[in-house]
């Protein structure tokens, strides 16, 4: 092996074993309070191979939320690829979504991340783009619905998607704080009304 290809090794070694710190290091501190050094460390390495990578906190958490973002999608596409039902798609999105939502405390995360976003422009932009993301997927989603004479040939894919998107991250705020809130079959039930498969 070259010295380039032992570098890039390396890189990627050290990136990737900073994301798998982020899980716990944020899962225990929460964002204000998890700094770089407790992420370095628990990495296993110094705030130097940090920002290597990284250039602040915030555009780490950014990367963290891409990353997220990217599991769902690698749990969500071969479901998109495959025979199953439009329905069965939506049923199993929302519950995949619902369980990579609640692991390693990522609703409060997010959360508490967006009222950072709210007051930085640059991280605000970074999350338009993390949503633009997800509006994507759905359109792909609804698209397959749209071919398989599921939807309305007139249905429009991008209003549609974020008024999904709004209800996915309603559910997340609510059941962040109401006992007793929506279940996943009703959040199932009124994605398939705003659908109109009902």
């Amino acid at each position: 092996m070259d010295k380039v290809s032992k570098h890039a090794q390396k890189s990627n070694e050290s990136y990737q074993r900073l994301m798998d710190a982020a899980f716990k290091v944020f899962g225990q501190y929460g964002y204000e309070k998890a700094s770089i050094d407790l992420l370095a460390k628990e990495a296993g390495y110094t705030k130097g191979t940090f920002y290597l990578h990284f250039k602040s906190k915030e555009d780490f958490f950014l990367e963290f939320m891409d990353h997220k973002l990217s599991v769902y999608k690698q749990n969500f596409l071969p479901l998109l690829n495959s025979n199953t039902t439009f329905e069965s798609i939506i049923s199993q999105g929302i519950n995949i979504f619902y369980k990579l939502s609640n692991e390693d405390n990522w609703i409060p995360l997010f959360f508490e991340f967006c009222s950072i976003a709210v007051r930085n422009e640059n991280v605000k932009e970074r999350m338009s783009i993390y949503y633009r993301e997800w509006f994507k997927l759905i359109c792909m989603v609804l698209e397959k619905g749209k071919q398989a004479n599921k939807l309305s040939a007139n249905l429009d894919l991008d209003i549609t998607s974020r008024k999904i998107v709004a209800v996915l991250d309603g559910y997340n705020l609510q059941n962040s704080f109401v006992s007793n809130g929506y279940s996943l079959d009703e959040v199932e039930q009124l994605i398939k009304q705003i659908l109109e498969l009902d």
